[in-house]
C-alpha cells in the first residue's frame, strides 16, 4: 500500500503530539507548535515554551522521534536503497 509523504508527515506529527503530551502531562488541546526565528520548531503548553526539545526525522517507511528534556537534540534518518550493479 502506497502512503503519500503528506500522510506519513501527518502520522509522524500525531505520534509526536502523543509522545509530547505524555511526557509533559498535558492534553492535546493545550499543546501547540511554534517556530524559532531560525525556523526550528518547538512545543508550547498553554502558550508557554515547553521545557523539552524534540527532533523528528522520517524517510521512506522509517520515522524517529527524539526528546531532550532541558537540552537540544538532533537526529537524521535515511532509508537505505539497495544499489544496482549497472555493469550487469
Amino acid at each position: 500500500m502506497y502512503e503519500s509523504p503528506r500522510h506519513r508527515f501527518t502520522l509522524c506529527r500525531a505520534a509526536l503530539r502523543s509522545v509530547l503530551c505524555r511526557e509533559l502531562g498535558c492534553s492535546n488541546e493545550h499543546l501547540a507548535f511554534r517556530t524559532s526565528r531560525h525556523g526550528k520548531p518547538y512545543a508550547t503548553v498553554r502558550g508557554r515554551r515547553a521545557p523539552i526539545s524534540f527532533n523528528v526525522s522520517h524517510s521512506g517507511t522509517h520515522g524517529l522521534i527524539a526528546l531532550a528534556p532541558g537540552g537540544q537534540v538532533g537526529i537524521d534518518v535515511e532509508e537505505r536503497v539497495p544499489h544496482r550493479n549497472l555493469d550487469e
